[in-house]
């Protein structure tokens, strides 16, 4: 496997709401030739939790986009928003910075475990994405997707295609794995009439599917397909 998952931070309870401060240093960290002084905070939230993040914000420039771009025009003391994000989520990308780790799939765990790291890495990509991070994370985040659906010797089924295709946007990489998928599933009669039907539906959604099975042919396997970004 390319990564281990790493531990995560206990949650305190209040009154329903989730909440924890968490300095963004575990003991063992990448080796970077400094993390610098300054520190930006991130309030994380998603309804009913909420956790606070501090990172260096050196650690913000190796990845890029929005985040590097607010640390850098916020003040030290200001606080970052970051509404509508599980904040296990974006734990999952202070574990990169920190740890270069990315979460994985594990062949020994249940079926249940399985699927919900699989669903949390569709997440977390999505939310980088929207973050415009650097190529390298999401290619890694990519690559475990896809290991993952290997290793539980599954492919995404026609719902959580469509729910990756209503979270990304039409140049995602993860959007075109996902149709890539509900393609390869209808080629080898794993998909319903009702659900073809279901998918024919939405015209947006309809086009990549159609466009898919144009490249698509029964030995094809979208979990062995390349869908970097480049």
């Amino acid at each position: 496997m390319r990564s281990t998952m790493p531990p995560t931070t206990p949650k305190t309870e209040d009154d329903g709401m989730s909440m924890a401060l968490v300095l963004a240093m575990p003991s063992e960290t990448k080796l970077f030739t400094s993390l610098g002084f300054q520190m930006s905070t991130f309030k994380v939230s998603e309804y009913p939790n909420q956790r606070f993040y501090s990172v260096h914000k050196n650690l913000l420039t190796q990845i890029g986009g929005k985040l590097k771009k607010q640390a850098k025009d916020l003040r030290q003391s200001q606080l970052i928003e970051i509404p509508n994000v599980d904040p296990q989520i974006f734990g999952f990308l202070v574990d990169y910075l920190y740890r270069d780790t990315v979460q994985t799939v594990k062949i020994d765990s249940n079926s249940i475990e399985q699927h919900t790291t699989l669903t949390n890495l569709c997440v977390y990509y999505a939310f980088l994405e929207r973050m415009q991070v650097r190529y390298k994370l999401l290619n890694k985040v990519m690559d475990s997707i896809q290991d993952g659906f290997c290793i539980t010797g599954t492919m995404p089924d026609p719902e959580f295609c469509k729910s990756i295709f209503a979270n990304t946007t039409p140049d995602s990489q993860l959007r075109k794995f996902g149709v890539a998928c509900a393609a390869a599933g209808f080629l080898q009669s794993n998909t319903t009439s009702e659900q073809l039907v279901a998918f024919l539906k939405d015209e947006e959604f309809a086009y990549g599917f159609l466009d898919a099975l144009r490249w698509l042919d029964r030995d094809v396997d979208p979990r062995w397909e390349d869908f970097q970004v480049e």
